[in-house]
């Protein structure tokens, strides 16, 4: 994984991308280049791909859905490094990477 990583390629790739986040073409690339040395991000921008053609089929968005938080699951690591510092964040996920990360508003009971 690391080797893809440290390729000219992947380098171009993510310089275009940070100046042209919406060019789903280049996504598509850097997702095939991903998914062929085997890093699990590659999976994950295959299946935003999926979602956003799937937007209006609400059970294929659920397994789609489903899909990417096993992914997500069972490459942990990988994806999101030390789970020390996640704790119970909600991140929101789009081509692969993480866009957003809530922290979630604690739920009090008032007491008298």
């Amino acid at each position: 994984m690391a080797d893809v990583e440290a390729s000219p390629e992947y380098r171009k790739l993510l310089d275009h991308l940070d100046r042209h986040r919406d060019d789903d073409d280049a996504w598509s690339v850097l997702g095939d280049l991903l998914l062929s040395a085997g890093h699990p991000r590659g999976e994950l921008i295959a299946l935003g791909a999926e979602l956003d053609k799937a937007a209006k089929d609400a059970e294929r968005v659920r397994q789609l859905n489903a899909a990417r938080a096993e992914v997500i699951a069972r490459n942990r690591p990988v994806l999101l490094g030390s789970d020390a510092l996640l704790g119970d964040l909600l991140l929101t996920w789009k081509h692969g990477f993480i866009v957003t990360a809530e922290v979630p508003r604690p739920s009090f009971t008032p007491t008298r």
